[in-house]
């Protein structure tokens, strides 16, 4: 063989050897990627207790869901909305 031609085949080896490699590297982006969906998606979903609560004179929702609160929610006024949105 020439120079030429071992030039080429090296400059081929080296072609696929990238090609390999890029594929290697992108199927393991897109398991990684997979994976953190299926994480996301499974912490996004929770389970949902609901109390019944005896409601008295002068009672307001508000008062309500800050006896209830809980840290799972940003904020009692978001609690308040899914109060409303639950009855």
């Amino acid at each position: 063989m020439n120079t030429i031609q071992i030039d080429k085949v090296k400059l081929f080896v080296v072609k696929l050897f990238v090609i390999i490699a890029a594929i290697f590297i992108f199927t393991f982006l897109i398991k990684s990627i997979k994976n953190n969906v299926l994480v996301a998606s499974a912490q996004s979903q929770r389970e949902l207790y609901y109390t019944s609560v005896s409601i008295e004179e002068d009672d307001t929702l508000w008062s309500i869901a800050t006896e209830y609160y809980s840290d799972e929610y940003k904020s009692v006024s978001e609690y308040v909305n899914e109060i409303k949105e639950l009855n």
